[in-house]
């Protein structure tokens, strides 16, 4: 689920011998689950600490202990706070998708200090970490559960399966020569307390060599496309933690901006200024011609080891309209900037709103 004040990704979880629900913050570069309630901490009766030197500790490969607790660092990645508490251990009650309840009762997780929450979605108490640790969330489902992922075709969604398989179908609808695996590769610098780029050591990165817009592939530095040796710098990392936000180096984001341009023109797309009128009559006038993937302008791929293996992003995740600029009265002045785009739905959406001193090529 996706909350619409944040666009922060967040899920609900039943932990303890009573099964207190929570709902939790989705973070696909975290390394860990924690959170802070009082409604567990009052109705719970079986959680228990890890202690230093146990196997769950050396498993955890944590930062240090304190007072014979089994302890480690966790991130709050909105706001760059971090925390430091021990680790505790309670069970966790899993839902399969025919109703059946399974419960793992060994998951290792961190009662969090009260403000460390703060900043995430409301409603929500914590954070599970997807990250490329072992007492992330999947990697405790994955050594108690089988786990099985299935790409989409062009008929059928992807689906994760925990336990055994209650839809077979889509399992045998996908054969070995439709099916592609983007590898994983690992960034040996770790810079953990940075709330833009993360721990480094535990975030996923793609190896893309090449990017394409339409048929075309771009005239890059290679080199920016791998990550350095010397500092960890460059590469591609995927992450939830920063919505309808890709960053790209200035000279990648300039050669794509120029072959986007050219492409579009050669679809007699026009680059246009600010073209007034209402809200909606802009959106009419720009996405005319829009499909289910939205407008229909060249897509854009990040292609892996061969052209075969790619991400596309089509017209729905690379396109957005700047509506209008207003100048701010008061003591101090600026212009304030609003985007939005539109969703699937044919729905309209805030991405961003920034107050600047003034209009310019950066911002």
């Amino acid at each position: 689920m996706k909350e619409a004040t944040t666009n922060q990704y967040y899920t609900t979880i039943q932990i303890g011998f009573k099964g207190t629900t929570l709902n939790i913050v989705i973070d696909l570069g975290g390394k860990f689950l924690y959170f802070y309630s009082d409604n567990y901490s009052n109705a719970t009766s079986s959680y228990r600490s890890i202690l230093c030197d146990t196997q769950p500790c050396k498993v955890a490969n944590v930062v240090g202990c304190t007072k014979d607790k089994c302890s480690d660092c966790a991130l709050n990645p909105f706001t760059g706070t971090q925390g430091y508490e021990g680790l505790e251990q309670d069970v966790l009650h899993v839902q399969s998708t025919l109703g059946d309840r399974y419960t793992l009762n060994n998951l290792s997780f961190q009662i969090s200090d009260p403000a460390l929450p703060k900043g995430l979605a409301v409603s929500t108490l914590g954070l599970i970490g997807l990250g490329r640790t072992r007492i992330s969330l999947q990697a405790q489902i994955a050594s108690a559960f089988e786990i099985v992922c299935v790409p989409p075709t062009s008929s059928t969604d992807g689906i994760l399966i925990v336990g055994e398989p209650a839809y077979i179908n889509p399992v045998e609808e996908t054969s070995n020569s439709s099916s592609f695996t983007t590898p994983l590769i690992r960034n040996h610098a770790s810079t953990y307390g940075n709330g833009v780029i993360g721990n480094l050591t535990v975030e996923y990165f793609i190896d893309v060599k090449s990017v394409k817009v339409g048929s075309k592939t771009l005239s890059l530095n290679k080199t920016l496309l791998s990550i350095s040796k010397e500092d960890g710098s460059g590469g591609t990392s995927i992450k939830t933690v920063r919505p309808y936000k890709s960053t790209l180096h200035r000279t990648i984001y300039g050669s794509l901006i120029d072959e986007f341009v050219k492409a579009t023109a050669s679809q007699n797309i026009k680059r246009v200024a600010y073209i007034g009128g209402s809200l909606l009559a802009s959106i009419r006038r720009l996405l005319r011609g829009r499909r289910r993937t939205g407008p229909q302008v060249p897509t854009i791929d990040l292609v892996m080891k061969n052209k075969n293996a790619y991400w596309r992003f089509y017209g729905a995740n690379s396109m957005f309209i700047v509506l209008h600029k207003i100048g701010v009265q008061g003591k101090f002045g600026g212009i304030l900037l609003s985007a939005a785009s539109k969703d699937a739905n044919d729905g309209v959406f805030s991405i961003a709103l920034a107050i600047v001193h003034e209009e310019n090529d950066d911002n």
